[in-house]
């Protein structure tokens, strides 16, 4: 029965799209979105606080990194996920341009992801490890200057202020 009255609410059409909804959200979660909280969880706990690449136990909070970005089955297995530091999944990255094909990504994503990690590292480390990651990279970074541009800057605290 149709409800030609818009004050009296239709309940179960609205709790079917409500159910509706909800089902595909936590589909898209599973399917689609980065390592979902339960499997970055566990591989967090693996790693103990230390990055899995690396060795080192960075300041900022590891990523759970996907070493193969495929949406299948697998996709948060946490067998097929490291703990990474930003510099490592980085370094995961960066050794993939121009066949990003092999860990499931296309290039395009893969040239945007990096440099969205470059960015972030050149705003959270140290001098000494980008000027390190900048000689290693020379040739990628400058690629992906290119391609993206190079605005990026460390961010500067305002004299007094107590925040970033």
């Amino acid at each position: 029965m149709i409800n030609k009255n818009p004050e009296i609410l239709d309940y179960k059409s609205i709790s079917r799209k409500v159910i509706s909804l909800a089902v595909l959200a936590i589909l898209s979660k599973i399917a689609l979105g980065g390592a979902n909280s339960f499997a970055s969880g566990l591989v967090r706990e693996r790693a103990s606080g230390k990055c899995e690449g690396c060795g080192r136990h960075p300041k900022e909070r590891l990523i759970a990194a996907h070493m193969d970005h495929t949406h299948n089955s697998d996709y948060n297995n946490p067998d097929k996920l490291k703990a990474y530091c930003l510099i490592c999944e980085f370094k995961h990255h960066v050794n993939h341009l121009g066949r990003a094909s092999v860990i499931g990504l296309s290039d395009e994503d893969n040239d945007r992801t990096t440099n969205g990690l470059y960015r972030e590292i050149v705003r959270k480390s140290t001098k000494k490890e980008l000027k390190q990651l900048n000689i290693q990279y020379k040739n990628e970074i400058r690629e992906l200057h290119r391609k993206f541009g190079s605005k990026t800057k460390k961010k500067k605290r305002r004299r007094g202020s107590k925040s970033w």
